[in-house]
């Protein structure tokens, strides 16, 4: 379809001719352009679409659109409408970001800018409409809202963290200082205290300079032969005083032999203790964890199961994410900084294999890993 419309009547003037040399070369160039542009008489019904347009739309002929409203395309019918109602109304350009439908179904967000053309007697005669695919920066935008939200949180929660210990340090330290805690057992009661709160400080510390090695691409590990079993014990060991402190209990479901694997046994002691440590700051008081070994085909399996809170299905996608933090009163109280599952991902993709989550709210989580056999 050409927008010039062909008059072999009357002979043509060589200014008519010059003219229709001007708008063929516009034609031209607008047919050519990437950018996907229309044009619309002044209520919004299309009179012509350069390929540009019908690509964006998976339109295969002009027709398939010439002669339907603009807004007849768009999802947002009505906002639509009113870009035409704005430039009828005297408005010279509008500008809109519409969702869109195209010929297979699929959704897309267009931004679009329409301009009134008048002629020689300033009387509206049409619309010229320059459309682009926004989908991806729309996306973009999202992302970085999200990530910019979660790093908010996370700076929230990490300087609470670090608040909460260097709080109850200062505290018993001050009573101890003014003598105020004179009797052995109840000295020995705040010493524990302080070392158990030193100890989380330094998890905490130890987890944000990982993060920054990762992000930095300074992350690495060294592998070595080892058995999953003893790091899995050490694991539980290490995390001893912590189920003492809610009167928990951790059941090994090991079998009695493992193959022996390729692995940095500090880095995956860390992954399995970080799993462990979820599970507890999750589960209630005097409830069961069990660890358990699997031998399966090409790789070992690794699952720690609790009988906490759960989590939220649509959580479950981002609980590995950077910074991210399952939202709700149960886990928020919890506490913690959101890096110990971002963290043991990276680990276990270092080591070529997967980490993934199986839970329903009120039923508890299972946590688990793979680590591939030694070749």
């Amino acid at each position: 379809m050409s927008i010039l419309k062909p008059n072999c009547i009357m002979p043509k003037s060589p200014d008519q001719r010059k003219v229709e040399e001007q708008l063929l070369m516009a034609e031209t160039a607008i047919r050519a352009s990437h950018s996907a542009i229309a044009l619309a008489d002044p209520s919004g019904k299309l009179t012509y679409v350069n390929p540009a347009f019908l690509k964006i739309w998976s339109l295969d002929e002009p027709e398939d659109v010439l002669g339907k409203s603009f807004a007849d395309l768009c999802q947002e019918e009505e906002k639509a409408k009113a870009v035409f109602r704005a430039l009828r109304d005297g408005s010279d350009t509008e500008a809109a970001e519409l969702t869109a439908t195209r010929k297979d179904g699929t959704e897309f967000i267009v931004g679009l800018r329409a301009s009134l053309i008048r002629n020689t007697e300033g009387k509206p005669t049409g619309v010229t409409i320059s459309l682009a695919d926004i989908t991806q920066r729309k996306q973009l935008e999202e992302k970085q809202r999200e990530l910019e939200r979660m790093r908010t949180e996370f700076i929230s929660n990490v300087s609470h963290e670090l608040r909460t210990p260097l709080t109850s340090l200062k505290g018993f330290t001050k009573l101890m200082l003014q003598g105020k805690v004179p009797d052995p057992e109840t000295q020995k009661e705040f010493l524990t205290i302080m070392y158990n709160q030193s100890e989380h400080l330094q998890r905490l510390i130890e987890s944000l300079l990982e993060v920054s090695r990762i992000e930095s691409g300074r992350f690495s590990i060294k592998k070595e032969p080892l058995q999953l079993k003893t790091v899995i014990h050490t694991a539980v060991e290490s995390v001893g005083s912590l189920i003492a402190q809610k009167g928990m209990h951790v059941k090994e479901e090991l079998p009695d032999t493992l193959p022996e694997i390729e692995g940095d046994q500090g880095r995956l002691m860390q992954v399995v203790v970080n799993l462990l440590s979820n599970a507890i700051k999750f589960s209630p008081d005097g409830s069961e964890i069990t660890v358990k070994a699997e031998n399966t085909g090409d790789e070992i399996l690794v699952h720690v199961t609790d009988q906490g809170v759960g989590i939220p299905e649509e959580a479950q996608p981002r609980l590995f994410q950077r910074f991210y933090q399952v939202d709700g009163s149960a886990t928020r109280s919890a506490g913690g900084s959101g890096l110990g599952l971002y963290i043991s991902r990276q680990i276990v993709d270092a080591h070529a294999g997967r980490v993934w989550v199986k839970s329903k709210e009120g039923k508890g989580s299972t946590f688990s890993f793979s680590i591939p056999k030694k070749a």
